[in-house]
C-alpha cells in the first residue's frame, strides 16, 4: 500500500484544525442523517417516485458496501499502521473495516442519484462536487486509503446504473416498487443473520462484525419498511406532494423529527427482546419508515395546507 499511504502522510502533515472541523462537517454530509433529511424530504413534497429512486440508490449501495467490506476484510490505515493518525474526532465515523468507503460510497448514490433526477447545470455541478469533496474529507481525515474512496465511488456507481436500468425497465408495473425493496430487505436480512448467528459469525472480529451487522440490518429495516409501506399509501392513502412552501417546511421538519424520535424510543424495547444481538436494527429502523412512507403522509389530506397548493 506504498502510493495509499504516502498521499495518506502528505495530507496529514497538512492538517490544521480549522480544516479538520471543516472536512469533519463535510464527511457528515455523506453519512446515513443527511441520506435520510433528502430522501425523505423529496419523497414527501417533490415526487414519491423520485424518493424510492433515491432510497433504492442508497439502501442497495450501502448493503453491497458492507458485504465487499466483509470480503475484503481491509483494514483502517490508522489500525494498520501504528505511526499514522486520524483526526480524532472522527474516529467515531471510521469503525469497522475500510474498503470500500461507506462514505463515498453513500454520497455517490445521494448525491448521485440527485444528479441523475434533476438537470440544471449548476445543481449537477454542485453534487458532483459533493461526491469529491465528501471523498476527499476521508483521506484528509485519515479513515480510508485513497483505494477505499476509489472503491467506493465506482460502487456507487454501479448501483446507480443498475437502479436507473431497473426503474426505466419495470417501474410502470403497480408492484415494482414493494417486490424491489422487499426482496432486498429479506436479502440484506439473510445475509446478516448467517455472520450474526450462523456460518459467518467466526469469520469477522466482534468490533469489526458489529459495524457490519448494524449497516446491513439498518438497510434492510428500512427496505422492509418501505416494501410494507409503499403499497398502503398507493392503495390507501395516495397524499399529494405539493403544498404551499411553509407547508413543505412543516411537513419535512415534524415528520423527520417524528421519525427520530420513533427510532429512538424503539431502541430499549428492540434491545429487550434481542438482547445482544444486532438484529434488533432491523425492527428500529422498520417502524419510523413504515410512518414515513405511510402514516405521516395520512395527515397531508387531512390538513389542506400540507398536500396542495393555495
Amino acid at each position: 500500500m506504498g502510493i495509499n499511504m504516502d498521499i495518506l502522510y502528505t495530507l496529514e502533515k497538512l492538517r490544521v484544525p480549522f480544516f479538520n472541523y471543516f472536512f469533519l462537517g463535510i464527511s457528515y454530509l455523506g453519512a446515513e442523517i443527511m441520506s435520510a433529511i433528502v430522501v425523505f424530504s423529496v419523497y414527501w413534497c417533490i415526487s414519491k417516485r423520485d424518493g424510492y429512486y433515491i432510497f433504492a440508490n442508497i439502501l442497495f449501495g450501502s448493503g453491497l458496501n458492507q458485504i465487499i467490506k466483509t470480503i475484503c476484510h481491509v483494514p483502517r490505515p490508522f489500525v494498520a499502521h501504528k505511526d499514522f493518525t486520524i483526526v480524532e474526532k472522527a474516529r467515531s465515523t471510521a469503525e469497522g473495516l475500510s474498503f470500500p468507503s461507506g462514505h463515498t460510497q453513500n454520497s455517490t448514490s445521494l448525491y448521485g442519484s440527485l444528479f441523475a433526477l434533476y438537470k440544471k447545470k449548476a445543481f449537477r455541478i454542485f453534487c458532483a462536487v459533493m461526491i469529491g469533496l465528501v471523498g476527499f474529507s476521508r483521506l484528509y481525515l485519515g479513515a480510508h486509503y485513497p483505494t477505499d474512496v476509489l472503491g467506493g465511488f465506482i460502487n456507487g456507481l454501479i448501483i446507480l446504473a443498475a437502479v436507473s436500468l431497473l426503474f426505466r425497465r419495470f417501474e410502470s408495473s403497480p408492484n415494482f416498487i414493494w417486490i424491489l425493496f422487499g426482496v432486498g430487505g429479506i436479502a440484506l436480512l439473510a445475509a446478516g443473520l448467517i455472520f450474526e448467528i450462523g456460518p459467518g459469525k467466526t469469520i469477522l472480529e466482534p468490533e469489526e462484525m458489529g459495524s457490519m451487522l448494524k449497516g446491513m440490518y439498518m438497510c434492510s429495516g428500512v427496505s422492509l419498511g418501505i416494501a410494507l409501506g409503499e403499497p398502503i399509501e398507493r392503495k390507501y392513502v395516495r397524499f399529494e406532494t405539493d403544498a404551499v412552501w411553509w407547508g413543505q417546511i412543516l411537513k419535512a421538519a415534524a415528520g423527520l423529527l417524528l421519525i427520530l424520535v420513533l427510532a429512538l424510543a424503539l431502541k430499549y424495547p428492540a434491545q429487550a427482546v434481542f438482547k445482544e444481538l444486532k438484529v434488533a436494527y432491523v425492527p428500529r429502523f422498520f417502524v419510523p419508515v413504515v410512518f414515513g412512507i405511510c402514516v405521516w403522509p395520512a395527515v397531508f389530506g387531512r390538513l389542506g395546507f400540507l398536500s396542495r397548493r393555495k
